[in-house]
């Protein structure tokens, strides 16, 4: 696991304000909601926690994140030219036709969630 910097000063932190974070939380999502930020057609859900890092330790999961996103692409790519790629995945019809949308620039993926990555 990575040693994440500042999370004494930043459990303290949130021990300080504890009496203003329930306001702080419902309006940043009463905000959230507002503005239109969703996900799958439901509200983004709101995890009021960071994680602060190391700029050395952000680049290497950037740098890790974008080879992940690289493969997918090529994945993308045999997908759509190869018969065998196509059969491999058995999607079906309605997201054959999904995954046939040219979304109208060259990277297929422009957001990615490498979740458990830190893990």
């Amino acid at each position: 696991m990575i040693d994440l910097l500042f999370e004494e000063q930043y459990k303290q932190t949130i021990e300080n304000n504890r009496h203003n974070l329930p306001q702080e939380i419902a309006s940043v999502v009463d905000r959230c909601d507002s503005e239109g930020f969703v996900f799958r057609n439901k509200p983004f859900p709101l995890y009021p926690r960071i994680s602060i890092l190391p700029v050395e330790v952000r680049n290497e999961i950037q740098k890790e994140a974008e080879k992940m996103i690289d493969i997918l692409e090529k994945v993308i790519e045999l997908y759509a030219n190869d018969q065998r790629t196509r059969e491999f995945f058995m999607l079906g019809e309605q997201a054959q036709e999904l995954v046939k949308i040219d979304p109208g620039y060259k990277r297929k993926i422009q957001i990615s969630r490498f979740d458990t990555y830190l893990l």
